[in-house]
Order: structure tokens, then sequence, then C-alpha cells
């Protein structure tokens, strides 16, 4: 199954539940509707207000991440609020093709709603590219998670990121749309998320400015591919 995800990445921590509770109320005024929480397989808790509170920034058997269920939807969120290193706090909404579909323009205004509340160090919405990823080993010395591994469809980027790379190469480049907020830009692509040019627009958005911005990457040889695991991901999909 095709997912949409809506990727945030912190260098902050976030167990401070009123956190948890800004999302909360952003998931209330765009209709987003939790049905099950859960630490791990099987998803089954059902969800209340408080029991999400009461997981938020709590470990579990050594664990803070944990999972939650949309309700009546195949659409999951995953959410680890505690820092343990360069861009471990995250939050990936990710939706199915049919959900996403239900509504293009709301998913997006709460893609920007979330940088402006919450103030990640980077954010993306983009169909799922593990496939691509996977065909990469990326460098991620002295980075972790903080900077992306690609140029996404939809891209936020705060000031602390593009102050690590050359923002005149960034700047000059024609994309379809760019946004100026206080903490950072809006960067899209392409008109939609799966126009047919995005992947070779996003390989020459790499060629560009990646240097400064993207993990350093190389390909990985194809002996090394778990074709089965990395590149197929059957079990995820």
């Amino acid at each position: 199954m095709d997912y949409i995800d809506l990727n945030f990445r912190f260098d902050n921590d976030l167990s401070d539940k009123t956190y948890g509770e800004k999302l909360l109320q952003l998931f209330d005024k765009y209709d987003v509707e939790i049905g099950y929480l859960g630490y791990f397989e099987p998803i089954n808790i059902s969800f209340s207000r408080e029991r999400f509170m009461e997981m938020w920034g709590v470990e579990q058997d050594g664990m803070s991440d944990f999972f939650a269920r949309l309700h009546k939807r195949k659409s999951f969120l995953v959410i680890d609020p505690c820092y343990d290193g360069p861009g471990s706090v995250y939050i990936s909404l990710c939706l199915s093709k049919a959900h996403y579909n239900d509504r293009q323009n709301r998913w997006l205004t709460l893609f920007k709603e979330v940088c402006i509340e919450l103030n990640p160090y980077r954010a993306d919405m983009c169909m799922d590219y593990g496939s691509i990823s996977s065909l990469y080993d990326y460098d991620r010395e002295n980075f972790g998670f903080l900077k992306p591994e690609e140029v996404s469809w939809f891209n936020y980027w705060s000031d602390d990121l593009l102050a690590i790379g050359d923002t005149t190469d960034i700047g000059s480049y024609e994309w379809f749309n760019r946004e100026r907020i206080e903490s950072g830009c809006f960067y899209q692509l392409t008109d939609q998320i799966d126009a047919s040019n995005l992947d070779s627009r996003s390989e020459e958005a790499r060629i560009i400015f990646g240097n400064g911005v993207l993990l350093r990457r190389e390909l990985v040889e194809e002996d090394d591919i778990d074709w089965d695991e990395d590149y197929f991901d059957w079990e995820y999909k």
C-alpha cells in the first residue's frame, strides 16, 4: 500500500506534556481522529486524551516511542518525544493514499501548522521513499537524523538547518513554491505529490545545493542490498 508521510524531526526534547497537548489540539482542529494506542503490536489500547498524555514522554521497557492507529483508517502515527541524540525526537504521520486523497489541502495545512506550533528542526511531506533510500548509504556522522536524506515533495527547513548549507544556491533554485515563516522556510518541489518528474527534480536539487543541506550518500553495492526486506518491504506495506 502507498503511504504519504508527514515527518517532523526535532533537535530538542519534547517530553514536556504541553507539546503533546498542542499536537492533540491541532488534531482536533483538523479532524484527525485516533482510534487505538500502543507501544508495540497489537495496537489495541482504546484512545482517550488522558491515556495519550500518560504515554507521552514516558518510557516503557526502555522505549519512549509509541504508536497510534487512526479511527477506521489504515493510517497511523509514530511518536518519540524523548531526546536521545541529534534528530532522535520525531513525529511521523503515515497516511494511506485514500485517506490523503480525501482532503489533500487540509493535510498540507496541518503540516504547516505543526511546523509553526512545534518548531521542528526539519520536516517533510512525501510519498514513502523507503525503496529509494535503501539503495544508498547515508553518512550520519555528527548529524544523526538532523539532515534530510533527500529533497522531498514538500519540505520545511529551519533557520538552524539552513545555516549549515549555502542558502544562495537554495534561494536561486526554481522551486514550484517557497514560503518564508519566522523560524524557517517551506520549499515545494512540484505541483503534485505524485508528479512524474518528482524524482528527477529531487536529484537536480541535490546536485545544485545538496552538499550543504542533505546527508552525503553512496550507492550501495548490489550484493549488499537485501531486496526482500529493504527494497520491497512487504511487511511494512
